[in-house]
């Protein structure tokens, strides 16, 4: 079971390879005993997994980010920001600000898939990373807010630094991770979508190359209780 799962991974993990080598790189796992910090990368057109080193643990959040040309820029666990080469990112520390964040960040952000990384359409140095974490930690882990971090790499040399941080867009008690974007009908914009963790709300933000824009909101589909309530 355990080698048609690997068999499984890989088959998905080629067909996902960007064309424009965006997201060449995956990374994954935790620094221990029984956890090994794992890249899949798509520089040669197929996956190549390899384990690697790295002081940056991954529990359930992982956002990642290359250049057109496939070239590792940075990464986030949802609890700070590194660099191409390993290091924190010049003010890339604290995403998150909260008691969970503190209490779990030993392993990253245990909100599963709470951050995602979106280029500035038509820039080829500025990022917005949106992120969230468990801002209620009883009874649940209930995320009240979304933040947006932004990311500007032509600084430090071409390391970047995150030059705006925990700027909060919704205040409202959200599902559980798995942000989600979707490129415009323009081709070039992005939609991003969070929903509510109540009821039928999605929230949507527009980034175009001029501005974030949003949050709209549209309520359609079921109804949703919450699984904590």
């Amino acid at each position: 079971m355990k080698t048609l799962f690997l068999f499984i991974c890989v088959v998905i993990l080629e067909q996902a390879n960007a064309q424009n080598g965006i997201d060449n790189f995956w990374l994954m796992g935790v620094n221990g005993t029984n956890n090994t910090p794992i890249n899949i990368d798509f520089i040669s057109g197929t996956p190549n997994v390899y384990v690697t080193t790295r002081p940056m643990n991954f529990r359930a959040c992982q956002g990642v980010i290359s250049d057109t040309t496939g070239n590792l820029l940075f990464y986030t666990n949802g609890c700070y920001v590194a660099s191409s080469i390993n290091n924190q990112m010049y003010n890339g520390d604290s995403l998150n600000p909260g008691s969970c964040t503190s209490a779990n960040c030993s392993l990253g952000n245990i909100v599963t898939d709470g951050d995602i990384i979106i280029s500035v359409p038509g820039n080829d140095y500025k990022y917005y990373i949106f992120h969230e974490t468990c801002d209620n930690s009883s009874p649940a882990l209930e995320p009240t807010k979304l933040y947006y971090s932004t990311i500007d790499m032509s600084q430090q040399g071409g390391l970047g630094a995150v030059i705006e941080k925990n700027q909060v867009i919704i205040n409202d008690i959200l599902s559980i991770g798995f942000l989600s974007a979707v490129k415009h009908g323009n081709g070039r914009d992005w939609w991003i979508v969070v929903h509510s963790l109540i009821g039928n709300l999605f929230y949507t933000m527009l980034l175009t190359p001029d501005s974030l824009q949003g949050p709209f909101t549209q309520a359609f589909g079921p109804s949703l209780t919450g699984p904590w309530h």
